[in-house]
């Protein structure tokens, strides 16, 4: 894996074989967690349901957009 600037932030290069193993692709957000012996997990992070997601909040593609009370696509009311 490699690290390369990305805007302000740093990335992680992640090989395609091991994305492909993770189920990953791009947009997608990654869990990472530190274990007990110092050593790092890095999972795919559990995606909000819309039972989970707050009111007032849609989808747009891959981009959640708040919008005002009462205006929204009849499918997340």
């Amino acid at each position: 894996m490699s690290v390369g600037r990305w805007g302000n932030s740093l990335a992680v290069r992640l090989p395609a074989e091991l994305a492909r193993e993770l189920g990953l692709r791009e947009g997608s957000t990654l869990q990472l967690a530190r274990n007990a012996d110092q050593s790092f997990t890095l999972s795919p992070a559990a995606r909000a349901s819309r039972s989970t997601r707050p009111p007032g909040w849609r989808r747009r593609g891959r981009i959640w957009r708040r919008c005002p009370l009462g205006i929204g696509h009849p499918r997340d009311a």
